[in-house]
């Protein structure tokens, strides 16, 4: 057992059980330490790292609700969250457990003063997890905005209500809003919007309609293949890349050529082995090289489940359909259509927008999609639950989740939220 461990033991008591059982007395003044601006920003540090943030901020925020003990830690650690005497490091670890506690800490819209790097101390699911409280700092947030290397992150800053404000008018004008936005947020997703309608009807989450019949048919052909058989022609580097017979040493080195279509024709040289495969799908250019990759014979299993998760719906279609794709494979493939809420996604998540609408999607998948830290998948749930459905939820009530969603970050869920409680038979159309 860790030291930082044995000393959160200690502060909280310990039961006969062998269980963590916090002592009333030792709970209330490392409370009030806590919360104390006296208090020393090391002694404040030392605090959080014996109550388990040494763990990390997500393990930590798993386990909330696992014991009675756990919720009496995150008491304190609230404290410490919300405390001008926290210093700016430990306040970016607390982030992601303790948000709100953080957006009510005075000296959070201020601590990029004494921390300019404050954001690079965070990661793209902190900033995430600030976005979704209506209260983040408004400096922060739009700090977000313009300085996010990701897109994504950066649209979803743009849409926080304490920047942008309420989508304004009558509630049929928000509605309206909802779907304009939605229509250009899916307009700028990666992939073709063809190659999502082709992977929701392989999937069985849309029906095959006529007039989209050819869609489902298999990726348009190989544009790249033909660019670097062209270029092979006068450039013998190029060449010497696509030849089957370049020993292995020799691709290794190629592989990171300054040249991109050198480096692309190692993807599309027969004898690749896997690992060159795997350096080159993390290439900058993702749509260049990955849907090559992903079709590759020599792919194996490891590059596969690399690739399963990918933004573009076309490169999973190629994961799902190889001749070497394990039954491990296609199941990630298909979990990046309907699986965990939390896997790292960077782009437009069209596919998945579109499975959560439909009126079979499981209730326990809505309650997890409303909860998530995507504003796509918390879109896509006030649109799809329906207060006044049949169906009965064991977890919380249907419009106890859609008033949740009213007090969203996000100015486009929050519109959402209060349309479908306005009118809980409405249809989402685009």
């Amino acid at each position: 057992m860790s030291t930082n461990h044995t000393q959160g033991n200690a502060l909280f008591g310990s039961g006969a059980g062998g269980g963590d059982v916090p002592d009333a007395a030792a709970a209330a003044r490392l409370l009030a330490e806590a919360g104390d601006e006296r208090t020393r920003p090391e002694r404040l540090r030392r605090i959080a790292e014996a109550l388990g943030l040494e763990n990390g901020p997500r393990l930590l925020r798993r386990s909330l609700s696992a014991t009675e003990a756990y919720r009496e830690r995150m008491a304190v650690l609230d404290a410490i969250a919300a405390n001008p005497a926290a210093p700016p490091d430990l306040l970016a670890l607390l982030l992601l457990p303790c948000r709100d506690a953080f957006c009510r800490n005075p000296v959070a819209p201020l601590v990029t003063l004494e921390a300019p790097d404050f954001l690079l101390m965070l990661e793209d699911d902190a900033q995430r997890h600030l976005l979704r409280s209506p209260d983040a700092p408004r400096p922060l947030v739009a700090l977000i905005a313009g300085t996010s290397r990701e897109a994504a992150l950066a649209e979803e800053a743009r849409l926080h209500v304490g920047t942008a404000g309420e989508i304004a008018g009558e509630t049929g004008d928000a509605i309206e809003a909802v779907r304009r936005c939605w229509r250009d947020h899916a307009g700028a997703a990666r992939g073709d919007l063809r190659e999502a309608y082709a992977e929701l009807v392989e999937l069985g989450f849309l029906p095959a309609w006529p007039e989209l019949q050819g869609a489902s048919e298999p990726s348009p052909p190989d544009i790249g293949r033909a660019e670097c058989l062209e270029r092979a022609e006068a450039d013998r580097v190029v060449a010497r890349a696509l030849d089957p017979a370049t020993p292995p040493a020799d691709l290794a080195a190629l592989v990171e050529h300054p040249g991109l279509y050198v480096r692309l024709a190692v993807v599309y040289n027969p004898a690749a082995p896997p690992d060159l495969l795997s350096r080159s799908a993390g290439h900058a250019y993702r749509g260049l090289f990955r849907r090559p990759v992903a079709r590759h014979p020599n792919a194996d299993e490891a590059v596969l489940l690399g690739l399963a998760g990918d933004d573009d719906p076309a490169v999973r279609r190629l994961v799902r359909r190889h001749p070497r794709a394990t039954d491990a494979v296609v199941r990630a493939a298909q979990a990046a259509v309907l699986g965990p809420v939390d896997a790292p996604r960077t782009s437009p998540p069209l596919s998945r927008f579109v499975a959560l609408l439909r009126p079979a999607t499981p209730l326990k998948v809505l309650h997890a999609a409303a909860d998530s830290d995507h504003w796509h998948d918390r879109l896509a749930a006030a649109l799809a639950i329906r207060p006044n459905t049949r169906r009965r939820s064991r977890r919380r009530p249907l419009e106890a989740l859609l008033e949740t969603l009213t007090g969203d970050g996000n100015r486009v869920v929050r519109a959402a939220a209060r349309e479908r409680l306005r009118d809980p038979g409405g249809q989402f159309t685009w």
